[in-house]
């Protein structure tokens, strides 16, 4: 059995642009992928710069470790003349503050009424 030959050339003209949108499609989405890997890429170089600066920064100016400089600040605060039982220290206008708060509450819910944390 022979397939007949056809003569007639098919038209696609008017499908032309469906494969133009189609090819912007692709070219958009491999333009993010590629600055999504260039993010990544900056962000592991950045990631490596952190690691060099927090391992820099663990030796001291003059290469004292710097699990020696918290042993030297843990003696330094058990020898320290402080008073441990002393109350804490809070600023006259960190109690200002909380006072007003107080009033500000009672004055919108009554002295009475009980407030209820949510």
């Amino acid at each position: 059995m022979r397939i007949p030959e056809i003569k007639e050339e098919t038209d696609f003209s008017e499908y032309v642009w469906m494969g133009e949108e189609l090819e912007e499609f692709d070219r958009k989405v491999v333009a993010e992928l590629e600055e999504q890997y260039e993010m990544e890429e900056e962000f592991e170089k950045f990631l490596e710069q952190q690691v060099v600066y927090y391992i820099d920064f663990a030796l001291d100016d003059d290469g004292i470790p710097l699990a020696q400089v918290l042993r030297y600040l843990d003696d330094l605060v058990r020898n320290s003349k402080l008073n441990p039982n002393a109350p804490e220290f809070v600023p006259k206008n960190f109690v200002q503050m909380e006072e007003e708060e107080e009033v500000d509450v009672e004055a919108e819910f009554g002295e009475d009424e009980e407030i209820v944390d949510r």
